[in-house]
């Protein structure tokens, strides 16, 4: 099974982006031979997202830390940096869909701000190599922004008030106790796109990322709306959760020294605006179609 962990980077997220590599490779310590595992890391320093006229450093100061990075990754099976100054991906959302169509069995899309423990990639690895199809993999989480999201959240937060991801410390979940990890089939679908969620070739074959999504949409929502129809209309779709460790987002101690010497144009809720118009006409053509 040859996976892909998917992850794409503004300058301001280096970082955080470091920090996500570094715990990667304490994750390698847990992984045999079979796992055979992509890095695909995407730098994105188009104009169209970054005036560069205006900032303080320049690409080049960027260029060179991304490509040092890359040894953090030697223990890969393959490594792929991609530094994009084009209008070719202009978000996540675009990232996704170039690497979904690229031939490997699985992806991970992993977004920079998420916190997780060292197991995570070799038990969401290990409960994929059980399963064929048309299948989705998430840890769990802490207590989330809304009741919607409590099938995911793990049992030491179950209590915890909506909103506790916001003030929840990342340390915490670094560190966290994992010692009985098992796998649930959720009857629906629930899971945020880059929270270390594994989605097989043949799920993102089949719903995939629609060109409509733009460069930053809602491509999770779409995928577990269109799951819900197609298992409808009897297609074998599952989402597994695996309940024993969970990821988190970091709120409280994001890094970006560079946000003064930065100018961004903050395109996303553009980007987001646009997809949501189509969203219920896509959805409509995606139902006639299967």
């Amino acid at each position: 099974m040859r996976t892909q962990i998917v992850i794409h980077v503004l300058p301001g997220e280096i970082d955080e982006y470091e920090i996500i590599l570094d715990n990667l490779f304490k994750s390698k310590d847990y992984l045999e031979e079979k796992d055979w595992i992509s890095i695909y890391a995407t730098l994105n320093l188009s104009p169209i997202l970054i005036n560069w006229d205006e900032c303080k450093l320049d690409k080049q100061f960027f260029v060179d830390k991304f490509n040092q990075l890359k040894i953090k990754c030697n223990w890969a099976n393959e490594v792929v940096f991609n530094i994009i100054e084009d209008d070719s991906i202009l978000g996540t959302t675009s990232q996704k869909r170039k690497a979904s169509e690229e031939n490997y069995d699985q992806f991970i899309f992993l977004d920079c701000d998420i916190a997780f423990h060292p197991t995570t990639l070799k038990y969401i690895l290990e409960t994929s190599y059980q399963l064929k199809g048309k299948y989705i993999i998430t840890p769990q989480t802490v207590k989330l922004w809304d009741w919607t999201w409590d099938v995911l959240v793990h049992k030491d937060f179950i209590n915890k008030n909506y909103g506790y991801e916001k003030t929840h410390d990342p340390e915490l979940t670094y560190n966290q106790f994992v010692d009985n990890v098992t796998v649930t089939i959720f009857p629906n679908f629930k899971f945020g796109c880059g929270w270390f969620t594994l989605y097989s070739k043949e799920i993102l074959n089949f719903i995939g990322i629609p060109l409509w999504l733009g460069h930053y949409g809602p491509e999770d929502t779409f995928l577990m709306f269109a799951s819900e129809l197609a298992i409808r209309k009897k297609y074998d779709i599952k989402q597994y959760i695996l309940e024993g460790i969970y990821i988190s987002e970091n709120y409280i101690k994001r890094i970006n020294p560079y946000k003064e010497k930065l100018v961004m144009y903050n395109l996303k809720q553009e980007f987001k605006e646009k997809a949501e118009r189509q969203f219920q006409i896509e959805l409509s053509n995606f139902n006639n179609k299967i």
